[in-house]
């Protein structure tokens, strides 16, 4: 299990990295667009977003949303 890396944040680093990372965020978000329209219909609060965070912070979440994905066994439609 990966270690969160909320401990070893720090000054952002600004690399190629991101767009991949970026890139990677938006494929998953496309995948959940779906459930995020019946969440919102169901009046559930929405998740904003952090601003500022780390790269490799993002990257975490990420990787554990993919988990959770797999998980639930999600295919991109």
């Amino acid at each position: 299990m990966p270690v969160s890396p909320m401990a070893e944040a720090g000054p952002q680093d600004r690399t190629g990295g991101d767009d991949a990372l970026s890139q990677a965020m938006l494929r998953v978000l496309e995948r959940v667009a779906g459930a995020s329209i019946r969440t919102v219909s169901r009046k559930a609060e929405t998740f904003r977003g952090i601003s500022s965070v780390a790269p490799n912070v993002a990257e975490y979440w990420l990787e554990a949303v993919e988990r959770i994905m797999d998980d639930l066994d999600c295919t991109v439609e």
